[in-house]
């Protein structure tokens, strides 16, 4: 598969391909794409992104909103 993705980045034109990659890797790579193809066409969802995180899902209320410290603000003393 090294040699096919080799090929692709360098965007070899289809003839050159066979000779890069050979008769027999080509059509095992045709082989992976049609059964790829079978199994989107069977389950359309594989296609859509898998997120890691559930970013439409909304998070529960806490319990008890923590209370900000208030704290007391304190004058320097007067200068002399």
């Amino acid at each position: 598969m090294a040699v096919l993705e080799a090929a692709l980045l360098l965007r070899l034109a289809p003839e050159d391909l066979v000779v890069a990659v050979g008769v027999e890797g080509l059509s095992l790579a045709r082989e992976l794409r049609d059964r790829w193809l079978e199994e989107i066409g069977r389950d359309p969802s594989l296609i859509l992104p898998q997120a890691k995180y559930e970013l439409a899902r909304v998070l529960p209320e806490p319990a008890e909103r923590p209370q900000l410290m208030t704290t007391e603000i304190r004058a320097l003393p007067q200068a002399a």
